[in-house]
């Protein structure tokens, strides 16, 4: 993914971009409902994941992965959760819309959990 360092900068509380699968789920698990750990996707180029703690009864695990398109759009990028048509010039944008509406997640994120790992 290209270095968009401003950007990075804005959502650094929750981009952990090289951390496993496994290790995300594993801060999660501490985490309030609507925690998320956004990290560059090891099996989709140009792509994020998005990991997102919700309650059992949303998912039969209660930590939830959606992928984020990054989308050029008159030689700009747009990002968007995969298999939505909804789309955002920044991913800080996605981020605070989704902490307002969930569209397709379970629940809204949660702006304010932020992890150091």
């Amino acid at each position: 993914l290209p270095n968009l360092t401003d950007e990075m900068t804005s959502i650094s509380r929750w981009y952990k971009p090289y951390l496993e699968r496994e290790a995300v789920c594993d801060a999660l698990q501490q985490a309030d409902y609507g925690a998320f750990i956004l990290r560059n996707s090891t099996t989709h180029t140009d792509c994020y994941a998005l990991s997102i703690k919700v309650p059992k009864f949303t998912h039969e695990s209660n930590i939830v992965h959606y992928l984020i398109e990054k989308i050029i759009v008159d030689s700009c990028p747009n990002y968007r959760i995969k298999g939505t048509i909804k789309q955002f010039p920044t991913l800080l944008s996605l981020l605070i819309h989704h902490s307002v509406m969930p569209e397709i997640l379970p629940i809204t994120l949660n702006l304010n959990e932020s992890f150091t790992i």
